[in-house]
């Protein structure tokens, strides 16, 4: 995905954001921007070019729902919401750390204030098992393995909708497949330097 200048600057103010509030709010183990950038919004820029294909095939013409589960220090959701801003997107951040909500609403707050993203973000503070919504799209990054979580999965996604999750290597997804029950799945390169988050794996009913 081609990413325009305001982009960039959401971006990097957002990584400097997440470096700055790390000390007080444990947020990543990157210890600078760059390191941040390069390993979490950069897979976050791929990931968004192949939910966008999936996003253009939904042929609803209401707000797309979309939930991320434990958020943490806003990847991938964050990101997202800069990168997929021209799509009627309804953007739910799950995450159950009060400090980390306390991040999260302050970056929504900010990015938006500065016209970085048109989408709100709701910063849902809660477990995974208070969650009552259907959505047309779930992920997870920093979360349990799938078969722990299958049963709210299956519960909250929409009969049409999908569940991407980023799973690393290759082999850690393959792992993770063989061991769901009722979900169906298949698995994604994205692509990535390096190995970071270079599969996905996707999910459905």
């Amino acid at each position: 995905m081609e990413i325009t200048i305001k982009q960039e600057e959401a971006l990097g103010l957002y990584s400097s954001l997440v470096l700055s509030w790390n000390d007080c709010f444990n947020l990543t183990g990157a210890k600078t921007q760059n390191e941040f950038y390069s390993e979490h919004v950069e897979f976050s820029i791929r990931f968004s070019s192949y939910l966008e294909e999936y996003i253009a095939s939904l042929s609803s013409t209401n707000s797309i729902s979309f939930a991320d589960i434990g958020s943490g220090a806003g990847i991938p959701i964050i990101p997202l919401a800069v990168l997929l801003n021209k799509y009627n997107i309804s953007f739910q951040a799950v995450e159950r750390s009060h400090k980390r909500c306390v991040f999260l609403r302050y970056v929504n707050s900010l990015l938006k204030s500065k016209g970085y993203i048109n989408n709100d973000i709701r910063i849902m503070e809660c477990d995974l098992k208070n969650l009552n919504s259907k959505f047309d799209i779930i992920t997870f990054c920093a979360l349990s393995k799938v078969q722990k979580i299958e049963k709210d999965l299956i519960r909250l996604i929409k009969p049409s909708g999908c569940i991407f999750a980023p799973k690393g290597t290759y082999e850690n997804a393959l792992n993770e497949i063989k061991n769901i029950d009722k979900l169906k799945g298949e698995l994604c390169n994205i692509g990535s330097e390096g190995n970071y988050s270079a599969t996905v794996l996707k999910l459905y009913l």
